[in-house]
C-alpha cells in the first residue's frame, strides 16, 4: 500500500484509540517538555510526545522513501534517473510541507 507521508501521519493522528506506554527520557528533555506544557495549558505531556512521534514518523518515512528511490535507480545503473527521481521526490515532499 502506498501512502504519502501526510496521509500516514493523518491516519495515525485520527486513530482515536490510544495505547499507554512507558518511556525513559533524559531529565533535560523532560524539563523542556514540562516547560512547554506549563506555557500551553491546552497541552499535556502525552500530546507533546505524540506530536514528536508524528514528526519523527514523517521524517523516517521521507528517509525511507528517498532511500527506496535511490536504490531503485542504482539497480537500473542509471545516474540520470537517480537525479531525476531524487529531485522529483524532493519537490513532492517540499510541496507537502506547506499543507
Amino acid at each position: 500500500m502506498c501512502h504519502t507521508n501526510s496521509m500516514v501521519v493523518e491516519e495515525l493522528h485520527m486513530n482515536s484509540r490510544k495505547e499507554k506506554v512507558t518511556v525513559s527520557v533524559s531529565p533535560e528533555l523532560l524539563r523542556a517538555v514540562d516547560s512547554y506544557v506549563s506555557d500551553n495549558d491546552s497541552l499535556s505531556r502525552s500530546a507533546v510526545f505524540e506530536e514528536a512521534l508524528q514528526l519523527w514518523t514523517s521524517t523516517f518515512m521521507d528517509k525511507f522513501d528517498a532511500n527506496y528511490y535511490k536504490n531503485q535507480a542504482h539497480e537500473l545503473n542509471d545516474p540520470a534517473w537517480s537525479r531525476i527521481t531524487t529531485e522529483a521526490a524532493k519537490r513532492i515532499w517540499n510541496s507537502q510541507e506547506g499543507e
